[in-house]
């Protein structure tokens, strides 16, 4: 291997082959990555590189496919800051390149279900790996080599170094991977709003993208560790075309509506929920008002708790003509258990400043006393 800074200069003359974002020269079996940010601004371009490195090398030395990042180079000129990386090459081509003629993207459909099942279950196991490392699945940060004996899915650029793997009692990690690994089938479908395609070849796609939806939830139910206790609460998260597909297809879906005993572990997550809420208001990390806006209605989707409230027994939003259009159907009945949560969350905060001396929590008691005053006789 050459010295960094005979890449860095070879580079002046190159043509940068990026598929977007930081520049990229290709030198065969390694890549010269060039990050930079503006003087002006007082960064430093890509901060953490140096531990990212170590971090994706500790997992490509585990055989998770990810590139070695090889060397590394900060310099400044009069207007950057940059920072040069030296990497293994990603085999195969980015996602990118599936951004075609409808046509075309058919063809790549067809190619990435030609993958056998170890292929993706590769896949599913390296997301499950660099699950906490930062993934940022657009196309150009995902590779496909479809070569005999080729790598499968490759996953680059990185942007964290904590190398803790999924936690597979985890929910909202489980919901996550499954969002991660929906990447693969979203990515190369047609959009069913394209000009170009024709309505016998959105369908077609459709129809691939099902067939890939459902080629990854086998790999997850074989990969992920006593995944069966959350496979039930993942369909739910899933269309109700997709659940009719996998049903037809010998993916068993059956009834979703939650049992007796799913009714009390939905309970237990909402009050993990309200817990956390708790704890973030009590170490400061968030004030009352974030709570309310932000933090509940998201682990209520993080955790695949909206979805799972289709299906509980205590719904009473399930008539769509009764709202104008599906989005307005769909967020009166997320609006309903955020107001549920909302309000025993509410009640927690009481209980819990009528003998605490924490001075966030009496502030958090104090905001939500206001916003009563401020909203008197409505509903919060």
């Amino acid at each position: 291997m050459n010295n960094i800074d005979e890449y860095i200069k070879a580079s002046f003359k190159m043509k940068n082959v990026s598929d977007g974002g930081s520049e990229c020269f290709d030198f065969g079996n390694v890549v010269l990555v060039k990050y930079k940010i503006p003087v002006k601004y007082n960064a430093i371009a890509r901060e953490n590189e140096e531990l990212i490195a170590e971090a994706a090398n500790k997992k490509r030395n585990m055989g998770v496919n990810t590139p070695y990042h090889l060397a590394i180079k900060r310099v400044t000129d009069d207007k950057d800051n940059i920072c040069y990386v030296l990497q293994e090459k990603a085999k195969g081509v980015s996602f990118n390149i599936y951004y075609k003629e409808p046509a075309e993207q058919l063809q790549v459909q067809e190619l990435l279900l030609e993958a056998s099942d170890t292929v993706y279950e590769k896949c599913v196991s390296d997301l499950c790996e660099l699950f906490n490392m930062g993934l940022e699945l657009k196309g150009k940060n995902i590779f496909y080599d479809n070569s005999k004996d080729g790598a499968g899915f490759t996953f680059i650029d990185l942007l964290g170094y904590n190398t803790t793997p999924l936690n597979p009692d985890s929910i909202s990690d489980i919901i996550r991977l499954d969002k991660l690994v929906s990447f693969i089938s979203n990515i190369p479908r047609i959009n069913t709003y394209s000009k170009t395609a024709t309505k016998e070849q959105i369908e077609e796609s459709t129809i691939l993208y099902y067939k890939m939806k459902q080629k990854t939830f086998k790999a997850m139910e074989k990969v992920v560790p006593n995944f069966s206790r959350f496979r039930r609460w993942v369909l739910r998260t899933y269309s109700n075309d997709v659940l009719d597909f996998f049903e037809k297809n010998g993916t068993v879906v059956a009834n979703l509506t939650l049992t007796d005993d799913e009714c009390r572990e939905f309970d237990n997550y909402i009050e993990q929920i309200i817990n956390e809420c708790l704890e973030k208001l009590a170490i400061g990390k968030n004030e009352f008002w974030q709570i309310r806006a932000n933090e509940i209605r998201i682990a209520l989707d993080t955790m695949g708790m909206q979805a799972a409230w289709k299906y509980h027994g205590a719904n009473p939003i399930n008539d769509p003509t009764d709202f104008d259009d599906k989005w307005d159907f769909e967020r009166a009945r997320e609006k309903y258990l955020e107001d549920i949560v909302n309000k025993e969350f509410n009640d927690r905060l009481e209980s819990v400043a009528d003998t605490s001396l924490n001075v966030n929590i009496l502030k958090a008691k104090e905001d939500m006393d206001e916003e009563k005053v401020k909203y008197s006789g409505r509903r919060i």
